[in-house]
């Protein structure tokens, strides 16, 4: 069974909506009336876009990114390590080559 099939999950969904009333209206008005899938609205960039509320107050007006520009904007996409292409932890390098030179820092 889903999780927001049980008790649990709906009581969950259902703070959530009144939490975020103007976020759940903007949401469906826009699911509403957009319903064809655009570009996103980077320039050069020419991946599927999805919608995104600049402003939930106002439901009408979305910009379509894609995942990788939607994320950009939220901070949520984290940068390359410095020596190789994974997503680093910090310090600018991944788990792996952080490990490394805090061990050749230490001695180890």
């Amino acid at each position: 069974m889903q999780y927001f099939q049980t008790e649990k999950g709906k009581a969950r969904a259902k703070r959530y909506r009144e939490k975020n009333k103007n976020k759940a209206k903007a949401q469906n008005r826009a699911l509403w009336i957009h319903k064809e899938t655009q570009l996103c609205s980077i320039r050069g960039c020419s991946q599927k876009g999805l919608r995104h509320h600049p402003d939930y107050k106002k439901p009408e007006e979305i910009i379509w990114l894609c995942r990788k520009h939607h994320l950009m904007i939220h901070g949520k996409v984290r940068g390359k390590c410095s020596l190789c292409d994974n997503p680093h932890s910090g310090k600018g390098l991944c788990k792996k080559h952080y490990a490394q030179k805090f061990r050749k820092e230490q001695g180890w």
